[in-house]
């Protein structure tokens, strides 16, 4: 195995991977694609039901916000993967393309190359290799939840393809013939084998190699939980280790802002914003009791959504309200009661709250302090009660007499 790449990549998470297969493409080139991770051989991975079981196992960096102050202190869990695929091998595997409106108003903001029309051709070679698609033998509940939602004034959307995010239909999920289609299994697994992709795994990036004047060639690091140490030289470096790590890799690197790196002990390279301007969508769970048992079929997976706006004008911006459906009790409190039960699940899309990542020392395996500062402005409360009440209305209307005896969670008087 070489010790210098043209490309080095540090994450093989959902972009990582991706990329790794289109600059492999090219044989002239060399890459190294460097996971903290080990194998995707854990069994729940691959059964799309059982996602939730992983997070806070092996597989889950296993990382918490710090409290949080307009949620009344509560300390929430951030799931991030920690294997070949990461995080697209814990997650719910929901497929949605983003609003052409925001692509657009990147674009014009000076993001050349990223107007919807760009990037449709770009998810369109995506998909070709992911295969997204709307799962068969649908949950019949889920089929109840847009007829629900149709009768609570959603409009019916026959696609999410189109750069519309509005209304309510099926989502595509990133699942292929029954198992989690992971952006490893999808585009690094099938072409693992190339003489210039090197997948390695188990190794955990401990910094940048920064020279003076910000040029980076290459990365150092050492064995997942221990051992070996190693120096990979790069003509380019990519970090693709999520909104987390790769700030957090730039900041133990001296690229961040120079007072924090100070107070650290780290002499700062470049002082830049790195791991401001967190950006979180907060989502919560309106929980239903059934009458009647409700089939397993594609249990955890959600198979139907919907997307509306709380009061900004339609024509100014996409939904700022996405609400999702479960058909199990998902957000409420554990009860062992035996009671089926499903849930709604609303939430804000365009949060105005910002947060931050900063390390917690300058020690390469600390991991870092997440705050993500939900709800901490006000517009995103109005939001987010909003999405609650369109939530109870879904959960409310006659599509659904046959399958809700009322709420369970969180009633009236605790939302």
């Amino acid at each position: 195995m070489s010790d210098s790449y043209d490309y080095v990549i540090v994450g093989a998470g959902s972009s990582g991977c991706a990329l790794a297969r289109r600059l492999s493409d090219n044989p002239e080139v060399t890459v190294a694609l460097i996971e903290a991770g080990g194998a995707d051989d854990h069994p729940y991975i691959h059964a799309p039901v059982e996602y939730f079981k992983l997070w806070g196992t092996e597989v889950d960096w296993q990382y918490r916000s710090v409290p949080q102050p307009h949620l009344q202190g509560r300390v929430l869990a951030m799931p991030r993967g920690r294997v070949l695929g990461g995080t697209s091998s814990i997650n719910g595997m929901v497929y949605l393309r983003g609003a052409s409106s925001d692509f657009d108003r990147w674009a014009e903001g000076g993001c050349d190359g990223w107007d919807w029309e760009t990037v449709r051709g770009s998810y369109e070679q995506m998909e070709a290799i992911l295969q997204p698609a709307v799962l068969g033998d649908n949950n019949p509940l889920s089929a109840v939840f847009i007829e629900a939602a149709v009768e609570a004034g959603f409009e019916r959307s026959p696609t999410f393809d189109d750069g519309t995010l509005d209304g309510v239909g099926w989502n595509r999920s990133s699942i292929s013939n029954g198992r989690r289609n992971s952006s490893y299994q999808a585009f690094v697994a099938p072409v693992a084998s190339r003489s210039n992709l090197s997948v390695i795994s188990g190794t955990v990036v401990e910094r940048l190699l920064v020279d003076g004047s910000g040029n980076v060639s290459g990365v150092d690091t050492h064995a997942f939980g221990g051992g070996s140490s190693r120096r990979i030289a790069a003509g380019r470096v990519v970090l693709s280790a999520g909104s987390f790590d790769s700030p957090r890799l730039l900041m133990l690197s001296g690229i961040g802002p120079a007072r924090h790196l100070r107070s650290l002990g780290i002499d700062p390279i470049i002082d830049l914003p790195v791991g401001d301007n967190l950006i979180d969508h907060l989502l919560i769970g309106v929980v239903y009791d059934s009458p009647q048992p409700i089939s397993p079929a594609h249990q955890f997976v959600t198979e139907s959504c919907g997307f509306g706006y709380s009061s900004i004008p339609r024509d100014s911006h996409s939904p700022d309200i996405e609400i999702s459906f479960a058909k199990e009790m998902n957000f409420a409190p554990p009860n062992d009661d035996g009671k089926p039960r499903h849930t709604i699940i609303p939430g804000i899309t365009q949060p105005r709250s910002r947060g931050t990542v900063r390390l917690r020392s300058s020690t390469p395996g600390e991991p870092p302090v997440i705050d993500p500062r939900y709800l901490s402005e006000p517009e995103d409360m109005k939001a987010l009660v909003e999405s609650i009440r369109m939530a109870r209305a879904i959960g409310e209307a006659g599509a659904f007499d046959d399958w809700s005896e009322g709420e369970f969670f969180p009633l009236e008087n605790e939302a």
